[in-house]
């Protein structure tokens, strides 16, 4: 195990995995819903129905995995446990689930009622969320770069939701257009950058030279890109709401700045994979490999539209291609990735922890954690991963013939992820089961009392 991680003050598996085992159902719920609308949503971003499909994916798959991995992670890179983590967790995890199926639901019919309902249900489960979270950082020990980046991204968070708020009551109160534009450009920009950015920064500092065996990331990079970033950010804010003048047209190159700093990042990811020090088959790198590209390949285009002569080209369906490449070119992938390292590890260590002496009090020993999930099934679900992002960025451009066949693959990639989740969880149940009923567990039913809702 790594030696700067505790494994002792990891939180009971059901706090994580209840998070992860609902989040791909919002997913498949995503491509359902391009499937059913097809064109439709391609439309504009200010269409109901995309409103819907975006807060699908950001609100039920990315938000729900990163605070289960976040709740998971602080208290093992930290050294600080969450305040009573299975009631903060569940209490987080309703609060999040039905405001953002009210919020789906909400947009898509555009209910103020239900979009009012589901903004106070996600502003408590976020708040509860942030201050859970902020406690176990105050406490926690030495301040690595992990540290440092989840910090910032926990602000990132508070600063998206507050302006998530604003902007649903812009929208139900019809409000000025060019403001409802700045609102949502900077909340779209600090929850993608911001909140989700840096987390993954901060996760992959740790989970990349663990699970993938690289070398670490650079000291300085460590230490410094995070703060630097959200620094950035947050003049780049101040610059973009300044309304116009020499301070409104210089706040692209802050926020072209942020984007050279995720390159930095991406491109020492990337070579820290390519120079491991183990060279055997991981399916799960070829979804970091994925994420990276899609993120060079969104910044790229990004740089294109600031320039007059190239903007005409790239502008029409930048929004949707763009909206793709980081959702699910990056984060979605990225995820993938960090699940499927995480979710074996986590139920190999649970395993372990309830029974030093497992290999020798079973028969049938606990599996290997390359074994949890079978390898073909990660494959397969990573080619239908890559075909639902193709198919995709082609439907952005031409979506009155492929945006149906593409919301397809992409609900049977998110149907696949959440039964390959399942299966680990079946393994966990079945060695669970065998400990319980060979040795003494004075925990093994409260650990295992979350998953026995899935029979």
């Amino acid at each position: 195990m790594h030696p700067d991680l505790n494994f002792q003050q990891a939180p009971p598996i059901s706090v994580p995995f209840r998070f992860f085992l609902t989040a791909p159902l919002f997913g498949v719920a995503a491509g359902l819903l391009i499937l059913y609308l097809g064109p439709a949503v391609f439309t504009s971003r200010w269409v109901p129905s995309t409103l819907a499909l975006t807060h699908l994916l950001t609100l039920g798959f990315i938000s729900l995995i990163m605070c289960g991995a976040m709740m998971q992670m602080m208290p093992v890179l930290a050294g600080a446990v969450i305040p009573r983590p299975i009631m903060v967790s569940t209490l987080v995890h309703l609060l999040l689930v039905s405001g953002t199926l009210l919020m789906g639901i909400g947009f898509f019919r555009f209910s103020p009622m239900l979009l009012k309902t589901s903004a106070l249900l996600l502003v408590i489960g976020f708040a509860v969320f942030i201050v859970a979270v902020s406690m176990a950082l105050v406490r926690s020990g030495p301040v690595s770069g992990s540290i440092t980046a989840m910090r910032g991204s926990i602000l990132a968070l508070l600063i998206t939701a507050t302006l998530g708020v604003l902007l649903v009551f812009s929208l139900i109160s019809s409000e000025g257009s060019a403001n409802l534009v700045v609102l949502a450009n900077v909340h779209l920009t600090w929850g993608l950058l911001g909140w989700v950015g840096l987390l993954v920064i901060g996760v992959g500092y740790q989970v990349v030279p663990m699970f993938q065996i690289t070398a670490r990331y650079p000291e300085g990079l460590a230490r410094y890109l995070a703060p630097m970033l959200f620094t950035g950010l947050l003049i780049w804010s101040i610059l973009y709401f300044s309304g116009g003048g020499v301070l409104f047209r210089i706040a692209p190159v802050w926020l072209a700045l942020c984007m050279l700093g995720f390159v930095a990042f991406t491109v020492i990811t990337l070579r820290l994979q390519i120079n491991r020090k183990r060279r055997t088959e991981d399916v799960t790198r070829n979804f970091w490999y994925l994420g990276m590209a899609s993120v060079l390949v969104s910044i790229t285009l990004w740089f294109a539209a600031q320039m007059p002569e190239l903007a005409s080209l790239v502008s029409n369906r930048l929004p949707f291609i763009l909206g793709v490449c980081l959702l699910i070119g990056f984060a979605v992938s990225v995820i993938n990735g960090m699940l499927y390292k995480i979710v074996p590890f986590l139920i190999w260590l649970h395993l372990q922890r309830l029974n030093p002496q497992v290999q020798t009090g079973l028969s049938t020993p606990i599996p290997n954690v390359k074994k949890i999930i079978p390898v073909k099934y990660l494959r397969w679900q990573f080619y239908l991963h890559l075909a639902s992002c193709g198919a995709l960025i082609m439907a952005a451009v031409w979506p009155h013939w492929l945006a149906s066949p593409a919301g397809l693959v992409l609900a049977a990639s998110f149907a696949l992820l959440w039964v390959n989740l399942l299966a680990a969880v079946a393994v966990y149940r079945r060695y669970l089961k065998l400990l319980e009923e060979t040795t003494v567990l004075e925990g093994g039913v409260t650990s295992g009392r979350f998953l026995r809702w899935i029979r």
